[in-house]
């Protein structure tokens, strides 16, 4: 059940000890997603580093050829 259907039947205390807790939830989604996404972005970096220092490479190979 929803939190506000059940809203209707609690005290203004429950409400506040509902809200709290339901703001901690919050606060933690936003942490573990906050997380998660600056692990992605760790790992994107690290798959692509090998890629790019052989890509970073090959212009290099080309610009010596063509005398840059």
């Amino acid at each position: 059940m929803k939190y506000q259907e059940k809203e209707k039947t609690y005290a203004d205390v429950q409400k506040q000890e509902q809200i709290a807790v339901l703001q901690k939830l919050d606060g933690e989604l936003q942490q573990f997603s906050k997380e998660a996404q600056e692990k992605l972005a760790a790992k994107e970096r690290e798959l692509m580093q090998p890629m790019d220092e052989k890509i970073n490479r090959a212009i290099k190979v080309v610009a010596e050829k063509h005398g840059f």
